[in-house]
């Protein structure tokens, strides 16, 4: 934890955002449950690293489209689909899937 800001991981790592407000979150939970896969949708929410991240955590997720979203992770960053990469990003992540995993399955309903 940053000390200095009470921020979840350092500034410093560009791959992930500093914090993840409620604002943020029901954006990335908005584009999760609208099942759009369009590259450009995912890239403009944060860095291809935390994105593709999150796209290889929601194709774990039973009703999702398993195939198209590590397709689409491998497109936001290469090698993500790999055990060790997303072991790092569930290490380093803000996102919590205990946490965003349940409130995606509410919002779609």
């Amino acid at each position: 934890m940053n000390e200095n800001q009470g921020e979840p991981i350092s500034a410093a790592d560009l791959r992930f955002p500093a914090r993840v407000d409620r604002e943020f979150e029901d954006r990335l939970l908005a584009l999760c449950a609208s099942e759009d896969l369009r590259l450009e949708h995912w890239r403009h929410l944060g860095s291809d690293f935390f994105m593709s991240g999150l796209a290889v955590m929601i194709a774990s997720t039973p009703g999702f489209d398993r195939r198209a979203l590590l397709d689409l992770a491998e497109r936001l960053q290469p090698g993500s689909t790999q055990v060790a990469v997303f072991a790092e990003w569930l290490r380093c992540s803000p996102v919590r899937p205990s946490r965003f995993l349940p409130m995606l399955d509410a919002r779609r309903g």
